[in-house]
């Protein structure tokens, strides 16, 4: 998909884009009272026509969060497959683990009954977390230490370990290391897997060169390596990008890919790290939460279309901040789909804006979509629901401009609240390729587009969507762009350009 620049929508008047009016009437009074709140129009995003053939893959996808001990947000499973738990740690004796904030390690396993098919795990190590190499020397300490962690998985009802050594043989976190550790660490995994049972999940977070672990030696052990493809520069270079740009430094995150599968790990057990937090330079802190990225004022928001990722800079050009958002992290489950690989993690968990959308990003760009599953309480479950009058599904994107972003934070607020009040079902996602499911599609009478229009891949599906006799509303660059060329049908067959009384400005200029 081709650039799409900026619209003459500025101001407090987005404009508008109607049609399917005789299913829309209800929704469209409701949105006048959102319309003043509306910020400029402006929104940005792009990606190649075809990234990569997608093809099916039957093995179910993993979408990794990790939780720290620190924080105190408890998650929502519902875009969730497995929790890693963040930390444990080899003890002073190195014969075993002590997990730091144990009480909130059993919290969060309670959700596992809200979630039955939820993995949760413990993670050991973390940056400067030492004592492995220690531990992993002696065969003594070795075979106490996998003991231990089988007592800790029976004792908390956890469903595996995750070993995160940062790294064999390196001392550079300030912890102790050996020339041996690359070999003690295969026979550490050899010793936890005799420990734990083969039906108990056993995994690692690996570095993104690849480097430090005998892969070959480890692949009939563990069941997938988590790679921490990010922290590979700061900025002015990109941490997280996918592929190399100009602005790419030693990897990106294509090639740590490519680099495990070389060092002979199987892409089937291979878990993409996306980070939920960008890498600044003064002004701007060295570490910053994707929630409070989006909050930034006064600063400009780029796309590096090589690179798939966004960055920031001042007004000067500057660029202070690299990150990831909800764009890049679609690109990426397209990427991990395409390539076979197991599906997704991310640090971490609490840096997620409150609507969280990088985690359903990521897990609706893996192809997947909320279980039916989740269990609620039964005096919830007997109250008969309501049939909604109708049903509205918003598309968006949120991932350029600070005025795109808090627009389409607070519509799906109000939307969802206005739904409970006024009758009418509201879903939202950023998963564009839905649209190209007609079934999925036969569910709703009514499709939002926020602030963008589909990718190319999914746009013959809202072409029969609307064919067929959908109701659509289409806001900023949906509603008004001067780049006709890029889409004929939407711009040249399907307009409608509404320009509702009363908003200031004058109404936009007919094609």
């Amino acid at each position: 998909m081709q650039h799409f620049k900026r619209s003459s929508g500025q101001g407090s008047n987005p404009h508008i884009h109607i049609k399917g009016i005789s299913s829309l009437l209800v929704l469209l009074l409701l949105l006048f009272e959102l319309l003043p709140k509306a910020k400029a129009a402006a929104f940005f995003r792009t990606s190649k026509d075809s990234l990569i053939v997608l093809r099916a893959q039957s093995q179910p996808k993993v979408a990794l969060a990790y939780v720290t001990s620190w924080s105190t947000i408890l998650p929502d499973p519902t875009y969730l497959t497995h929790i890693n738990y963040a930390f444990g740690h080899v003890n002073k004796t190195f014969n075993g683990v002590r997990i730091a904030n144990p009480d909130r390690l059993k919290a969060i396993v309670v959700l596992k009954k809200q979630k039955p098919d939820l993995k949760v795990c413990l993670s050991i190590g973390g940056w400067g977390s030492g004592g492995f190499s220690e531990m992993a020397a002696s065969a003594t300490h070795r075979n106490s230490f996998a003991l231990d962690c089988e007592r800790i998985i029976k004792a908390f009802d956890l469903d595996g370990i995750d070993i995160d050594w940062e790294y064999p043989t390196s001392s550079s976190a300030k912890i102790s290391a050996s020339p041996e550790d690359t070999k003690n660490f295969t026979l550490l995994m050899q010793d936890l897997r005799g420990a734990i049972g083969q039906d108990k999940l056993l995994t690692l977070a690996s570095s993104a060169g690849a480097g430090y672990i005998d892969f070959k030696a480890i692949v009939p052990i563990v069941d997938f390596v988590n790679i921490m493809a990010y922290d590979m520069s700061g900025a002015p270079r990109h941490h997280a990008g996918l592929f190399r740009s100009s602005m790419s430094a030693h990897l990106t995150a294509d090639e740590a890919v490519r680099l495990h599968v070389k060092a002979g790990m199987p892409a089937g057990k291979l878990v993409l790290g996306i980070p939920f937090y960008g890498h600044g330079r003064a002004p701007l802190p060295g570490y910053l939460d994707y929630k409070k990225i989006i909050e930034l004022k006064g600063y400009q928001h780029h796309w590096d279309d090589s690179a798939k990722a966004p960055y920031l800079t001042d007004d000067t050009g500057r660029i202070l901040m690299n990150y990831e958002n909800a764009a890049s992290i679609d690109i990426k489950g397209q990427y991990i789909r395409a390539h076979h690989l197991l599906g997704a993690m991310y640090w971490d968990y609490a840096a997620d804006a409150p609507d969280k959308v990088l985690q359903k990003t990521v897990f609706e760009s893996l192809g997947m979509r909320t279980s039916k599953a989740l269990k609620t309480e039964p005096a919830i479950a007997q109250v008969p629901a309501k049939r909604p009058a109708f049903s509205v599904l918003a598309f968006y994107s949120a991932d350029f401009d600070p005025a795109h972003i808090s627009f389409a934070h607070e519509a799906n607020g109000w939307l969802a609240s206005a739904g409970k009040e006024f009758g009418f079902s509201y879903d939202s996602t950023k998963n564009w390729s839905l649209l190209q499911d007609s079934n999925y599609m036969k569910k709703y009478q009514v499709v939002l587009f926020l602030d963008n229009v589909p990718p190319a891949s999914a746009r013959p599906g809202f072409e029969r969507y609307m064919n067929h006799g959908g109701g659509f509303i289409g806001f900023h660059v949906s509603a008004f762009n001067d780049q006709k060329h890029i889409w004929d049908w939407y711009y040249d067959d399907f307009w409608v350009v509404v320009y509702i009384k009363g908003i200031p400005g004058d109404p936009p200029a007919p094609f």
